[in-house]
């Protein structure tokens, strides 16, 4: 606040006009009044003729300085007497915002009334563009914003961000607050808000509404004649925003007003898509939701309640006859999604409903492969080439062993039910090469004990022991050896297993292969 002894510099009377400290008195005597409405005084000023709509420092007049600054419960009182005394009611803060508007804010209805009856403006606009309609909902002020409608104001009139009043009111949400803002979208569906009026994004208040799970917003939107079908740029109805936000109860509303519960976003995604919650899953498919429905990119809602480890909704999704194999852009299988994604319950539960253990995708990765090594943590199956240096290796090694516990049981399961443990896959890289790679010698022993190949080579005549002897794995090497892999194998390159155990200084494998080298010259079998 400025100092009061400067707070206002007025165009007083002749009579009045001074210099020095006298003036000086007259000013503060004033400023000090208007802080704290001291009737008498300030109407001894309006008495000697003060101008009422002077400027003050800061570009406050009185009654905007009254308004906003004041500390007395008597405000209204004063700002009432400067109105009627002639101050005029199309004034501004410095801000720009209008003395309706500010009004409004205050929530003063009485004083709302007499600035329109002194003319003010209904739809005058602030600096940013928002009327005292827009004011009034932004602020929950029902009973100015009654009394604005009853006077003319526009119930559909736009905001600087392309938002009608019934959108900002239905997209409110703020607790107990939440009362009237419902209230504000009830009073302007009276006076003639569009319940169908949609932003530049698309958005309707229905949309807001169904977004922040708002049931009885939704209620009120739709029995005035919302249409729960309007889609967004995005092609996005209320329904699926409803679903994204897991809003069960707002979802029954929408579906009481017969919402369409199949159509699809610019995407290809339906609400039963974006279903989070076995409620929602369940309400969406009980009205026909379609669970063989497919997104641009493939996905179906069984691959992404595969992803997500949701096994309570995939099993809901099979029994209303989601398709166990459906493929994604990649290639990807539900059972194939869910293995890569680590989600250990829904792939136990898609091989037990007849999941295809042996399915390949499109870049020739077979769910083994997935389960022993996820493809996409590097879009690569190829890890010899690609971790090329110690760091990324030791992130390798790090990522699997940090979360690979619970995937045994995933390759066992796999393994029993016919997936192939030697299926050359991307670049020739089998499954165990990428467990020679990984360390895991219960892995290892799975796929070698299933029939697996030592002597299987990659694209670059890599076999399984030089994938174990480039990340140091002494005793996986011992294995390797036990199950008769052959040390001398030359790669592409012309280099041994040894060769890259040595590379690494990996000390323990070079003095374990010299030994099993000169075993073999000395036998002939080099």
């Amino acid at each position: 606040m400025l100092p009061l002894s400067s707070a206002i510099r007025l165009r007083l009377p002749k009579n009045l006009q001074q210099t020095g400290g006298p003036r000086e008195d007259v000013a503060s005597k004033l400023a000090r009044a208007l802080v704290t409405c001291d009737d008498e005084v300030v109407r001894d000023y309006l008495q000697q003729g003060v101008d009422l709509d002077l400027l003050l420092p800061g570009g406050h007049t009185p009654i905007t300085f009254l308004v906003t600054t004041a500390t007395s419960d008597r405000w209204e009182d004063m700002v009432r007497l400067l109105l009627e005394a002639g101050a005029s009611p199309h004034t501004r803060d410095p801000r720009g915002v209008p003395l309706l508007s500010l009004l409004t804010i205050a929530g003063s209805v009485d004083l709302v009334q007499l600035a329109l009856d002194k003319g003010a403006d209904v739809n005058v606009r602030g600096a940013n563009g928002e009327t005292p309609l827009l004011i009034a909902v932004h602020y929950r002020q029902v009973e100015c914003l009654r009394l604005l409608l009853q006077h003319g104001s526009d119930p559909n009139t736009v905001a600087w961000d392309g938002n009608s009043a019934l959108m900002w009111a239905a997209g409110r949400s703020n607790g107990l607050g939440m009362q009237r803002s419902l209230a504000c979208v009830r009073v302007l569906l009276q006076y003639g808000a569009q319940a169908n009026f949609r932003n530049p994004r698309g958005y309707t208040p229905l949309m807001a509404a169904s977004l922040i799970r708002e049931r009885e917003m939704v209620r009120v939107l739709l029995a005035a004649g919302a249409d729960a079908d309007v889609v967004d740029s995005r092609g996005e109805t209320a329904l699926i925003k409803a679903a994204d936000s897991d809003a069960e109860h707002v979802i029954s509303e929408l579906l009481a007003g017969k919402a369409n519960v199949n159509i699809q976003s610019r995407s290809g995604c339906t609400a039963l898509m974006s279903a989070v919650s076995g409620e929602v899953l369940s309400k969406l498919l009980q009205h026909h939701a379609d669970p063989t429905l497919v997104a641009q990119d493939g996905t179906t809602a069984l691959h992404l309640q595969s992803m997500s480890d949701r096994a309570e909704l995939a099993i809901s999704l099979l029994e209303y006859g989601a398709d166990l194999e459906a493929r994604n852009s990649q290639g990807n299988t539900p059972l194939q999604t869910a293995v890569r994604c680590r989600s250990h319950a829904v792939a136990h539960l898609l091989l037990a409903n007849g999941a295809d253990s042996t399915s390949v995708n499109d870049m020739g990765v077979s769910v083994l492969h997935d389960a022993v090594f996820p493809w996409d943590y590097y879009n690569s199956h190829n890890i010899f080439s690609v971790l090329n240096t110690p760091i990324m290796m030791a992130e390798f090694l790090y990522y699997f062993r940090s979360g690979n516990d619970r995937m045994h049981g995933i390759v066992r399961n796999l393994l029993e039910r016919g997936a192939d443990p030697g299926l050359p896959g991307e670049e020739g890289v089998t499954p165990l090469m990428l467990a020679a790679a990984c360390g895991d010698e219960r892995f290892l022993r799975l796929l070698l004990e299933a029939g697996a190949s030592s002597s299987t080579r990659d694209v670059e005549g890599r076999t399984a022991l030089a994938y174990s002897c480039k990340w140091g794995h002494s005793r996986l090497v011992d294995v390797l050896l036990a199950y008769n892999s052959p040390v001398n194998t030359l790669d592409v390159h012309h280099n041994l297993p040894i060769y890259y155990a040595a590379s690494h200084a990996h000390t323990t494998i070079v003095v374990t292969l010299m030994i099993e080298l000169a075993f073999y010259i000395c036998n002939g079998r080099g």
